[in-house]
């Protein structure tokens, strides 16, 4: 057992893509009203806060999303033991 956690960031490590863009081209056009708003907290230094506000709204399957797959697979590989048990120990954050 690990006391040292894995951080994993999302954004062009995990997926190859940008959460922020897929959120704002999912859900501004859908709810064109949060435009300003979103606007307005980026111009004013709250892009977590704008980025949570969509994220909130969005909705999506994460099997859509392009994995980078040799990076999941080492993910796995390092996460096993080598009884094949799939607890490594470490707690697992994934960053957005």
């Amino acid at each position: 057992m690990s006391d040292t956690p894995l951080a994993v960031d999302m954004d062009g490590t995990l997926i190859l893509s940008d959460m922020s863009r897929i959120c704002f081209s999912r859900v501004i056009p859908r709810r064109p009203w949060m435009l300003l708003s979103t606007i307005l907290k980026e111009l004013t230094g709250r892009r977590a806060q704008w980025k949570r506000d969509l994220a909130e709204k969005l909705v999506f399957d994460p099997a859509e999303l392009d994995y980078h797959e040799a990076f999941l697979d080492w993910i796995v590989e390092s996460t096993v033991w080598p009884s094949g048990s799939y607890d490594s120990g470490w707690s697992l954050y994934l960053l957005g």
